[in-house]
């Protein structure tokens, strides 16, 4: 891949999940505590302010996403991604300098503009790792994606008792720039060779091929976007739910919160086991069942044991059965359309994400900090049914194309991309 320096895929694997670490530090480093800096920085005391930044912040990723993906088949996605890196480093530190709520929001929406550019760090990261090497590479993703959520919860805490808590977004530009180093120097010299293999199972006819590039994507995409919104709509208000009804401090609510984090960092020999093509099919029902049910368990106000326990089995189902979702649409996805359709199913997914906040701060109005765990688990479920009846049953054999796609980009001994 890297022809210049002669780098093995190892150094450029490990280079990529280290720009992930950094990356997800800097972006979730607030998540937790979004009232609370609203409240502090801005003196914005409305619940509804923060449903309303993380609505704008996911309509921005929607529109963005899909436009980096369609650049890569124009562009060299080395250079997009430098580009990317580049500008939100710059935005980042704009941010510090933001004298009102409407001006971070602003300064927001164009941080999030070059920032969407990262989802192209994913699949360049299962390209490198090669067709055999998909489950190892998904979950060495999430262990690393769930350890910067769990430092980066830790951080937050420190942020929110800062003074002047914007002072610490020069600090997570200074990371940018770090990544933006780092791809520049280990990616250097990347040259993508096009010869196509006439073995790969999806390019043997038409008919496989349209089916496979349209149908299982769009079923794969109203699918995420249920999960992501099962997921996401349980945080905006955790740390507040948990604070009122088990009076914890912030440092006790951010570890809470990222409790199913350090439980999925764990959970990475399991899921290089369960995602393997042969048990996708049992990993994604269980794993989404299971799902929901954990998030229901979250909803009870009980001891606070029974919350910690449950917290830790939706970390591991959590997961399961998005890394497995994950390696579905890598495995569908022809090498010179994987980014592409990865943005696309970036976008359903992100959809999720921008419904969560609107729908958690309506429930949470009406019925209570407890009640958007209950909504969740009912939206999960419905994902798992729609899953089952429009995926998992299809007569045309859909799941084995999982089974048997080879399209991936290879990296040979020599540090060099082939398909």
């Amino acid at each position: 891949m890297i022809s210049g320096l002669r780098s093995s895929s190892k150094v450029v694997k490990s280079s990529l999940l280290a720009c992930v670490f950094l990356s997800i530090f800097g972006e979730v480093m607030l998540s937790p505590f979004y009232p609370q800096f609203f409240q502090k920085v801005f003196h914005i005391d409305d619940l509804s302010y923060t449903g309303f930044y993380i609505f704008v912040c996911r309509l921005t990723v929607v529109l963005c996403s899909p436009l980096w993906g369609l650049l890569t088949r124009k562009f060299c996605v080395k250079r997009l991604l430098l580009i990317g890196q580049g500008g939100t480093a710059i935005c980042t530190a704009l941010l510090a300098t933001a004298s009102s709520a409407e001006q971070f929001v602003m300064l927001t929406v164009l941080l999030l503009l070059f920032k969407s550019s990262y989802m192209l760090v994913y699949p360049l990261l299962i390209e490198v790792a090669g067709p055999e090497n998909k489950a190892p590479s998904a979950g060495s993703y999430h262990a690393v994606y769930h350890t910067a959520i769990i430092f980066s919860s830790i951080a937050g805490v420190g942020m929110i008792n800062m003074a002047n808590p914007l002072v610490l977004f020069y600090w997570v530009g200074v990371t940018d720039i770090l990544q933006l180093l780092l791809c520049w120097f280990v990616l250097r010299g990347v040259t993508l060779k096009k010869k196509v293999e006439k073995q790969a199972v999806l390019h043997k006819d038409k008919g496989s091929r349209k089916y496979a590039d349209k149908l299982p994507l769009i079923y794969l995409g109203i699918t995420l976007l249920g999960f992501h919104l099962a997921v996401n709509m349980v945080r905006p208000y955790f740390t507040i739910f948990t604070g009122e009804y088990w009076q914890l401090s912030l440092t006790e609510q951010s570890i809470l919160y990222f409790l199913p984090n350090a439980i999925a960092v764990f959970s990475f020999v399991l899921v290089q086991k369960m995602c393997a093509p042969q048990r996708l099919r049992a990993t994604l029902m269980i794993g989404l069942s299971l799902l929901a049910v954990t998030l229901a368990l979250q909803g009870i106000e009980g001891s606070i044991v029974s919350l910690i326990a449950s917290r830790c089995m939706f970390g591991v189902f959590l997961i399961l059965s998005q890394a497995a979702l994950e390696v579905v649409v890598f495995s569908t996805s022809s090498s010179d359309k994987l980014h592409m359709n990865y943005s696309f199913i970036v976008s359903f997914q992100n959809i999720g994400q921008l419904l969560a906040p609107l729908l958690a701060s309506a429930i949470v109005i009406n019925s209570g900090y407890g009640s958007p765990f209950y909504v969740a688990a009912i939206i999960c479920l419905f994902s798992l049914v729609f899953l089952w009846r429009v995926l998992l049953r299809q007569k045309q054999g859909w799941m084995n194309i999982v089974d048997n796609s080879r399209n991936t980009i290879k990296v040979d001994e020599s540090g060099t991309i082939r398909q």
